[in-house]
C-alpha cells in the first residue's frame, strides 16, 4: 500500500462527514444563506494568509532544487489566485477592505493554522508537504463527492464557481502531483514515522470539519440580513 493510500484511509470517514455537512449540501442545493458564505469567505481569506506560510517553511526544509522551484511556483500561483479570484469574489459578497482589516480569524481557524505552522516548522519536508496536501486533497475530494450527488451545483449563480474551481482538471492534476510527491518522499519512513505523520494528517482533517462547522454556526445569527 502506498503512503498516500494510508493517508486516505486515515481520513476518509472524516471527509465523508465533511461532504455531508449542511454547509456544503446547502451550497450544492443553492439554499445556503449568503451570511454563512460571507463568513466562510472571510475566514478562508485569513486562513489562506497563514496557509501561504507553509510554502516558506517547505522551501527552508527542501533538500532538492527542483522542489524549491516547485514550492516557489505554487506560492506565486496561490498569491495570484487570492488577488484575482478570492478578493473579487469577496467584493461581490459586499465584503469591504475595512471588514477584512478590522475582522479576525475565529478560534477554530486560529487553532488550525497554528497547528499546521508549528508542526511544519518543527518537522521535515515530508511532514510539511503532507500538511499542505491535506487542505488541497480535502477540497479536491469534497468538491467531486458533492458534485457527484448534486451535479447541478456547478451551475449555481453564486456557489457554482466554488465547485468548478475544485473539480476542474487543472486543480485535480495539481493535487495529484502533490500526492505523487508525498509518495516519492515517503519510501524511507519507519513504521513509527508513518504513524506520526498519519496522526498529523488526521488532526488536520478534523480541523477541516471543525472549520466548516464554525463558519456555518457562527453566521446563523446574521441570516436575517439575507
Amino acid at each position: 500500500m502506498t503512503f498516500s493510500a494510508q493517508l486516505y484511509d486515515e481520513v476518509h470517514t472524516i471527509w465523508q462527514q465533511c461532504a455531508q455537512h449542511p454547509f456544503l449540501i446547502e451550497m450544492a442545493t443553492g439554499t445556503l444563506p449568503k451570511s454563512k458564505y460571507r463568513e466562510y469567505m472571510l475566514q478562508d481569506y485569513w486562513y489562506l494568509n497563514e496557509y501561504i506560510k507553509l510554502y516558506g517553511i517547505l522551501i527552508n526544509h527542501s533538500q532538492h532544487l527542483s522542489h524549491t522551484k516547485q514550492y516557489n511556483e505554487a506560492l506565486s500561483e496561490l498569491l495570484i489566485e487570492i488577488e484575482y479570484v478570492h478578493l473579487p469574489a469577496m467584493e461581490k459578497l459586499n465584503i469591504t477592505p475595512t471588514m477584512i482589516e478590522v475582522g479576525h480569524p475565529n478560534a477554530t481557524n486560529t487553532a488550525y493554522t497554528q497547528f499546521m505552522l508549528n508542526t511544519a516548522r518543527t518537522s521535515d519536508e515530508l511532514t510539511g508537504l503532507v500538511i499542505l496536501l491535506n487542505c488541497s486533497w480535502a477540497y479536491a475530494y469534497l468538491a467531486k463527492e458533492v458534485v457527484k450527488h448534486y451535479p447541478e451545483a456547478v451551475q449555481h449563480a453564486l456557489y457554482g464557481e466554488w465547485f468548478q474551481s475544485y473539480v476542474n482538471e487543472s486543480y485535480q492534476q495539481n493535487n495529484q502531483q502533490l500526492i505523487d510527491q508525498v509518495d516519492a518522499l515517503a519510501h524511507h519512513l519507519t513504521v513509527t514515522e508513518r504513524n506520526q505523520i498519519l496522526t498529523i494528517f488526521k488532526q488536520c482533517a478534523q480541523y477541516e470539519f471543525a472549520f466548516f462547522e464554525s463558519v456555518y454556526t457562527k453566521a446563523e445569527s446574521r441570516d436575517a440580513i439575507d
